[in-house]
């Protein structure tokens, strides 16, 4: 048995030319992904949309992660303000 090293290349998926240089994007339409390699002749016109683009916030917010130490120390700075706070006279 031959063991046989094989070191693979990513080729521009328009030209197919593996002596240029490529770039990987991700494009797609509604979170429908696909990757693509381009070089970059070929990847001019998504560099140029890309420009033109406005960058619009994370649709998704990320939720943050509490320590117990961090929940318990809230709930004390909590229970502290609201002995502070000056109680209204109706």
């Amino acid at each position: 048995m031959v063991a046989q090293l094989v070191k693979t290349k990513n080729v521009c998926d328009v030209c197919g030319n593996s002596r240029r240089k490529v770039k990987t994007y991700r494009v797609g339409l509604d979170g429908d992904l696909v990757r693509v390699d381009l070089c970059s002749e070929h990847a001019e016109p998504l560099e140029q949309m890309l420009k033109l683009g406005a960058r619009l916030p994370n649709a998704s917010p990320k939720a943050r992660l509490w320590t117990f130490e961090e929940i318990e120390k809230e709930k004390r700075k909590q229970v502290r303000n609201a002995r502070n706070r000056p109680q209204s006279e109706d």
